[in-house]
C-alpha cells in the first residue's frame, strides 16, 4: 500500500498512515471563518462536504508565508485539510534508522519514529492527533 510523507514548515518529512491518500488542492476558494482560532485557515467546500483547514504555523512557531498549499487528509464527513509546504511525496521504502533529527516540541507527542524513505528521513506522524491539538476540536 503506497504512502505519503508531507512537509508542515519545520522539522522532517512526516509520513502519513498507510491508506491515508491525501488530496492536494489547486486554487481552492476558502471561506474565512469569523471569531475562529488563528490556527483555522477557514472552510472550503469539497464536492459538497465543507472541510476544515487548518494552519500549523502558529503552533509550530515558524512564519506563515503564502507559497504552502493545501492538503485535505482523510475523506468524506471525516475530511480535515491543513497547510503544507510544497506536494506530499510517496514514501517509497521505509527504511529504519534516519539521521537523528530535531522534531520541534509542538509535533514531537505526534511523531513516534524516525526512519528513512525516498523523501529523506521521515517521522511517523499521528495528524489526526496532532491536528485535533491545534484546533482544539474532536476529529
Amino acid at each position: 500500500m503506497n504512502q505519503y510523507a508531507i512537509q508542515l514548515g519545520a522539522g522532517p518529512w512526516l509520513s502519513l498512515a498507510a491508506g491515508v491518500v491525501p488530496e492536494l488542492l489547486l486554487a481552492p476558494r476558502v471561506s474565512k471563518v469569523v471569531n475562529a482560532s488563528p490556527d483555522i485557515h477557514g472552510l472550503v467546500n469539497l464536492r459538497g462536504v465543507p472541510v476544515l483547514i487548518l494552519d500549523p504555523a502558529r503552533a509550530l512557531g515558524v512564519t506563515a508565508t503564502d507559497k504552502r498549499r493545501v492538503l485535505v487528509l482523510d475523506r468524506d464527513q471525516e475530511a480535515i485539510a491543513v497547510l503544507i509546504v510544497g506536494e506530499p511525496k510517496l514514501l517509497g521504502d521505509w527504511l529504519e534508522g534516519a539521521q537523528e533529527q530535531a522534531v520541534p516540541a509542538p509535533l514531537a507527542p505526534f511523531v513516534s519514529r524516525l526512519g528513512r524513505g525516498d523523501a529523506g528521513d521521515v517521522g511517523e506522524f499521528d495528524h489526526r492527533g496532532f491536528l485535533k491539538a491545534i484546533a482544539g476540536v474532536s476529529l
